[in-house]
């Protein structure tokens, strides 16, 4: 028949998917690095990064998330930290 040879051949669906299996993870594991690096960019940011993490840390801290910062000593040398007892 005139165009056959123009034809491709048509894939069964267990084709595509035995095909593509080892690409699935990586493209998962690519968006979660990209995502990652945003999330970093964004908090780490020269101009605004240190009013953007003390912003995130209020609002943990007024959730109760993040244990509030007076807790902390203000010098480090009458630090104690606590033991535990067996």
């Amino acid at each position: 028949m005139i165009g056959d040879h123009m034809r491709t051949e048509r894939r069964s669906p267990e084709g595509w998917a035995s095909r593509g299996t080892g690409t699935r993870a990586a493209m998962k594991k690519l968006v979660i690095a990209m995502a990652v690096g945003a999330a970093l960019a964004w908090a780490f940011d020269p101009d605004n990064g240190s009013r953007r993490r003390e912003q995130v840390r209020s609002q943990l801290e007024a959730k109760g998330l993040l244990g509030s910062s007076g807790k902390t000593p203000a010098d480090l040398s009458t630090y104690r930290p606590e033991t535990i007892s067996a």
